[in-house]
């Protein structure tokens, strides 16, 4: 019996990444921090370039909620239409909040001891976006496992090809960030539409379910 609502459970979860949303959100947030660190580039060593690098954390927290707004109106005029709704039970607000808040300072603090770190090795290489396309890689297996879905593992690949490249290409770090998050976006849209373009040749619009 446990097994069986497990897997409903699953299949559930399973659904919100069906249309490609979840590369479009990502992509989204990736392409914002292109930007960014393209500014960030632009501007180092000026009072703006100082302002941009505290802000941080509401450019990714700002980028994060606006593409994901965006993408719930997306999945509102095309996903839900045409398959429907599917709610699963989620863990307690409580829960999610010290998750995400334990997540966020350790992956913080993580980061700041491995910039700190490569500052103080000499080093031809540029190895932020190495480490950067690792911890991407990561995350997207860890996603791929929970939920079972394979093209992560893609993702995750991609990530690490990426990442490793561009160490040899960019020794800025910020250029460096800037072409790992352009490249990610860029490939993330990619694989997003051809997703999306599969489930729209899979399923049926519902103006043709009406005229059936």
């Amino acid at each position: 019996m446990t097994t069986d609502l497990d897997e409903k459970q699953l299949r559930a979860k399973q659904y919100w990444y069906i249309d490609g949303t979840y590369e479009f959100n990502m992509a989204g947030i990736f392409l914002l921090l292109t930007l960014y660190f393209l500014a960030l580039a632009k501007y180092e060593g000026t009072k703006f370039g100082a302002f941009l690098s505290v802000i941080i954390v509401l450019v990714f927290l700002g980028g994060m909620f606006g593409v994901s707004w965006l993408i719930r109106q997306l999945k509102n005029r095309v996903t839900f239409p045409r398959t429907g709704y599917v709610a699963y039970q989620r863990e307690k607000k409580g829960k999610r909040k010290k998750r995400l808040v334990w997540v966020a300072g350790f992956s913080g603090t993580l980061s700041v001891l491995i910039i700190m770190a490569i500052n103080n090795v000499s080093t031809p290489l540029n190895w932020i976006p190495g480490m950067v396309g690792l911890a991407m890689a990561i995350a997207s297996s860890i996603f791929g496992v929970r939920m079972r879905i394979m093209r992560f593992y893609w993702i995750a690949a991609l990530s690490v090809v990426i990442g490793t490249a561009i160490m040899f290409v960019s020794a800025d770090m910020n250029m460096g960030l800037a072409l790992y998050y352009g490249i990610m976006g860029v490939a993330l849209l990619v694989i997003g539409g051809f997703v999306l373009s599969t489930y729209l040749r899979s399923t049926t619009p519902p103006e043709e379910v009406e005229h059936e």
